[in-house]
């Protein structure tokens, strides 16, 4: 049997790993376990055109609010 580990709100909010990434991200942005409604707190993020780039933890997904 695999241990799990519990993942906290703020590891949702975590910029780096994960599958999907948007690039030049710009406005409000969520963190939410695959196929759930179970999100992290709202992140707001502004880059210039081009640059910077917003990830989540694997088994989250990221999406706009």
């Amino acid at each position: 049997m695999k241990t799990l580990k519990k993942l906290s709100r703020a590891d949702l909010k975590c910029v780096t790993g994960g599958f999907l990434q948007e690039l030049s991200p710009s406005g409000c942005y969520v963190c939410c376990w695959e196929g759930t409604n179970n999100c992290s707190t709202p992140v707001n993020h502004d880059h210039t055109p081009g640059t910077g780039s917003l990830t989540c933890v694997s088994g989250a997904e990221l999406k706009k609010c």
